[in-house]
């Protein structure tokens, strides 16, 4: 009896076992597919990646600049906890409120790996491979609750990681690559045209019932506006489009408004994750010369998507023929972002096939949604289209090329409708195979390998420049300003080289990173137009203890020559720079001079010496240089030019500059400053060069003085594209009297 018993038990044990185990192997083969996908990404990054170094940013020879600011954006936000201020870079007063990129969700990522590295080339690469992953994770659910199967997501998912697009905008990690919400987007948008945001199961809280769906719904419009707003600005279109399906369908009011209010739960979702822009701007004041406020209507003609770059096979394609006809279409009509928005072969069969569904007199209301939405996508994107017109009231939203990505999704689910209907009709095997040389194709017509020769010689500059900043940090104190040269307009200022001082330092303060159009960025600019001894005695006025200077950037720059500028130094100083190993960056260590000023002039009177500058300009025309290396500009009649007195007291100052108007006749034009005002005589004929100079001599008030400058003389000409021209102001200048 005993033994029976025993025997019962072990039996019964084992067969709970192997019960157990099938139905562990039967939730193993559920997800598969998705193991799979996983797996095939990874070797795929391994074989196209290999030959690169990871510890240093994947880049190539058009990418560094973005990549610089990228890994700008990465090291302040591990340093400082967020990206909107930096204590170390403008001076301790660095700021990137006027340039916000928002995106809660990559920025929090990067706080997260920060906490595990401080190398900053690494989280970007990291961050770059992730992307992979996590967009194809996306695809992967929105397809599970289309209700695909779990084979046909997992292809899905493989054929949007691997657009084209991934790898061509390697460089633009936070507002291209990480597209991780537009299936997300997308499926909402399916689900609003198709009359399924509301769910049959509800949840009852005291008096108040909730619907489920509808609420996870809501959740997932919140996680699509917390990102950059080129995506929220794109997912409201695509929601919109939806909403006006969904009104000529047979929903009722109350159907309509609550899609409406998912729309305004996406605006208001970014405007929160702005809020901190938006407090600083009610604080400070609209900064109008930053890089988001000087864009046009006209940008987004130009940065707006073409059909056919959509068709076009990829830059750089695998195959040569292929890869010369994307590279003549190139050479004939230019080249912008737009031209890496290729779909590649299987996505852009899906793209037809879409596109002849509207066709069709008889369709399922699936794929009539999906054929809608997607047509109306294009119009939005187009050049031409609804996004150029709307660009007009909002001109800072201006690459419409990227909403290329919606369309590919809507494509790739059309597709995986067309692998499900392939799936209830041929054999299993027969449609595995089918998916998986779709899928090899795929990857095989989308990507390239990684070439590392250019990735090689910036390693060489990056060891060079580190070793460099390392050696200024050994020599001096923590906490010293460190003055850089040339001057650079920041952001979009052509270039970040001198960002390297902060990247590959601990505890410096650079003088790079004053946002355009702030009163830091012009006094900079200021400085670029003096002697080397004045430029000493100011930078020591605000503290600044070093210099380094680019030698590359200052040779390209239109105010220095870089051996004249350092031999003019080195003659000042009376010492050498040292120099980085390559030869491309130098540095002098100013604090004896600096000590020797200060004595002389009293450390206590060192804010009477700061010299004045211009801080902004309105009412005049972008800034000219005429055939002398004069600057000018031309004013619509009514001009602000704001002085900044950075002294403690009132001092006198005098005005200086050349005047004259477009007319073929003398006339005259009014300054004011407060309560004074002055008639300025004004020569006409332009053409003839006849430029009277101007002096006055006024009182300039502690802080920021606006002498305003008018004139009733009409428009005789405007030329396409320029300010209107009334008077043209040429070599303003203000200095001490």
């Amino acid at each position: 009896m005993h033994k029976n018993g025993w025997l019962t038990k072990t039996c019964g044990k084992f067969g709970d076992k192997i019960k157990m185990n099938v139905l562990i192997s039967k939730r193993v083969w559920k997800i598969l597919p998705f193991i799979i996908m996983l797996g095939l990404i990874g070797v795929i990054l391994f074989g196209l990646y290999h030959d690169a170094d990871i510890r240093y940013a994947l880049i190539s020879s058009k990418d560094e600049a973005d990549i610089k600011y990228a890994e700008y954006t990465i090291k302040n936000t591990c340093e400082f906890g967020w990206y909107f201020e930096n204590a170390r870079t403008n001076g301790g007063a660095g700021e990137l409120y006027d340039h916000s990129m928002g995106d809660f969700i990559q920025f929090s990522i990067v706080r997260l790996l920060g906490c595990f590295t401080d190398n900053v080339d690494l989280i970007y690469n990291i961050m770059y491979f992730a992307t992979y992953f996590l967009c194809a994770v996306s695809m992967y659910i929105v397809a599970r609750l289309l209700q695909m199967s779990r084979t046909t997501s997992a292809v899905m998912g493989m054929l949007f990681t691997f657009l084209p697009w991934h790898q061509l905008r390697l460089h633009h990690l936070f507002s291209s690559v990480f597209y991780v919400i537009v299936p997300i987007a997308v499926l909402i948008s399916i689900w609003i045209a198709d009359g399924q945001v509301w769910g049959e199961k509800t949840v009852t809280l005291g008096k108040i019932s909730i619907n489920k769906k509808y609420t996870w719904i809501c959740i997932l419009v919140i996680f699509t506006s917390i990102t950059d707003v080129m995506w929220s600005a794109f997912n409201c279109y695509v929601l919109a489009i939806a909403i006006f399906i969904s009104a000529f369908r047979d929903q009722t009011a109350k159907s309509v408004f609550r899609n409406i209010k998912l729309l305004l739960l996406e605006i208001l979702g970014t405007i929160a994750m702005y809020s901190p822009v938006l407090i600083h701007y009610i604080r400070t004041g609209v900064n109008t010369k930053a890089a988001a406020y000087t864009r046009s209507a006209d940008q987004a003609e130009h940065y707006g998507m073409k059909l056919i770059n959509l068709l076009m096979p990829r830059a750089n394609h695998r195959i040569q023929k292929l890869a010369d006809i994307s590279e003549i279409y190139k050479n004939h009509v230019g080249e912008n972002e737009n031209i890496n928005i290729s779909l590649g072969i299987i996505v852009s069969v899906g793209f037809a096939l879409l596109l002849f569904q509207l066709m069709k007199r008889e369709k399922e209301k699936e794929i009539s949604s999906l054929a809608v939405l997607n047509i109306g996508t294009i119009l939005v994107g187009t050049v031409g289209g609804i996004g150029a017109i709307v660009a007009y009231l909002v001109p800072q939203i201006r690459t419409y090329n990227r909403i290329s990505l919606y369309i590919a999704a809507y494509s790739i689910i059309y597709l995986g409708i067309i692998s499900e209907k392939l799936r209830e009709k041929t054999k299993k095997t027969v449609w595995i195979t089918l998916l998986f040389l779709v899928t090899a194709v795929a990857v095989f017509d989308s990507t390239v390998k990684y070439d590392n020769e250019y990735q090689k010689s910036v390693i060489a500059e990056t060891d060079s420049t580190e070793k460099f900043v390392a050696e200024i940090e050994s020599v001096m104190p923590k906490g010293t300003r460190i003055y850089e040269l040339p001057y650079m307009m920041f952001p979009e200022g052509g270039g970040y080289d001198l960002v390297d001082g902060y990247l590959y330092s601990d505890h410096l303060i650079w003088s790079f990173g004053s946002i355009k159009g702030t009163k830091e960025a012009a006094w900079q600019e200021k400085l670029s137009q003096i002697s080397v001894e004045e430029l000493c005695e100011q930078i020591t006025l605000e503290d600044y203890r070093g210099i380094y200077v680019d030698l590359n950037y200052m040779n390209k720059s239109e105010t220095y020559d870089a051996g004249t500028f350092v031999t003019d130094m080195t003659n000042f100083l009376g010492e050498e720079p040292i120099y980085s190993e390559d030869g491309t960056k130098c540095f002098w260590n100013i604090t004896s001079f600096s000590e020797s000023y200060l004595r002389q002039i009293g450390t206590a009177n060192k804010d009477y010496y700061k010299m004045p500058f211009v801080s902004n300009i309105e009412g005049f025309s972008d800034k000219s240089v005429d055939g002398d290396g004069l600057e000018f500009r031309w004013c619509d009649g009514n001009g602000i030019i704001t002085v900044c007195n950075r002294t403690n007291v009132a001092r006198e100052a005098i005005l200086s500059f050349r005047v004259n108007s477009y007319a073929d006749y003398d006339n005259k034009m009014m300054l004011y400053l407060q309560d004074e005002s002055y008639l300025i005589n004004v020569s006409g004929n332009y053409k003839e060069n006849d430029q009277k100079v101007v002096n006055i001599t006024l009182d300039l008030q502690p802080g920021d003085n606006q002498i305003y400058l008018k004139s009733d003389l009409d428009v005789l000409e405007e030329p396409k594209g320029i300010i209107k021209k009334t008077f043209m102001i040429k070599d303003f200048k203000v200095t001490w009297k």
